[in-house]
């Protein structure tokens, strides 16, 4: 099935989300986080209880669910069509369940069809907000820098720094053994100070500036790295970047 959202985003099942007239996946959506969004849009206007989303999404194929595991897709969900233009998709009804939001609008369209002119496109794209072009060209510097394996390749290429607080933890250096304990030091610092928890479908990445890895008192100086990944068969599909600077975010 596809959809066309607001006129700008177009949802293609079990691919991901397009900008309109784009031949590229613009967000790359699992398995699971397209399952949830083709529940949602199939009953817009009425909220979807957590036991139904669970029994559709999880237990349908096979799989356990967890509370957890549904707010970390309804986040990355959120997340990928703030990053497309889009503030408020999925709400929360509290003590009823999760629903598309009232305003947004959406159509099925089929292949042969153009669902809206070219004309349109352009000045709807005109009202996605600069900052999130620049921050989309940033992180785009800062994988293509560190991290090529950020398009959809399999994250076995990258250099195993052991189990920090239950993340499978990597670097995309290959490391020392003096390096794997700075990497774990600051691994164990980043994870406790912002309570990260992490799933099956987790992995933690981390890379540190040269200065970083060879002196344990430049951990807090140096430039780092960090990243908290979902995985899906074998590859990574998102990230949550985060690019730190003499100790500044």
């Amino acid at each position: 099935m596809k959809y066309i959202i607001n006129n700008t985003v177009i949802f293609v099942e079990n691919e991901g989300l397009y900008f309109v007239h784009s031949t590229e996946v613009e967000i790359k959506l699992s398995s699971l986080s397209s399952r949830i969004l083709c529940l949602l849009i199939k009953n817009k206007g009425q909220p979807v209880s957590r036991d139904v989303i669970y029994a559709f999404v999880w237990e349908d194929c096979g799989l356990v669910p967890s509370n957890t595991s549904l707010n970390n897709h309804l986040s990355f969900l959120r997340k990928a069509f703030r990053d497309c233009g889009i503030e408020e998709f999925i709400v929360t009804v509290p003590k009823v369940g999760i629903s598309i939001h009232s305003d947004i609008t959406i159509e099925l369209i089929f292949d042969e069809e153009q669902p809206i002119k070219a004309n349109e496109k352009t000045s709807k794209r005109k009202n996605i907000p600069y900052f999130f072009i620049l921050l989309s060209v940033i992180s785009l510097s800062l994988l293509s820098l560190s991290y090529k394996i950020y398009n959809q390749e399999p994250f076995s290429r990258l250099n195993d720094v052991g189990i920090i607080h239950g993340c499978h933890t990597y670097s995309s250096k290959k490391s020392s053994p003096n390096d794997v304990a700075n990497l774990t030091i600051a691994a164990n610092q980043y994870i406790t100070e912002k309570n990260i928890t992490c799933l099956d479908t987790h992995i933690f990445i981390i890379d540190l500036q040269d200065d970083g890895l060879s002196n344990q008192s430049n951990l807090r100086n140096s430039r780092a790295f960090y990243a908290l990944c979902e995985i899906d068969n074998g590859t990574v599909y998102s990230c949550d970047n985060y690019y730190y600077l003499k100790g500044m975010k």
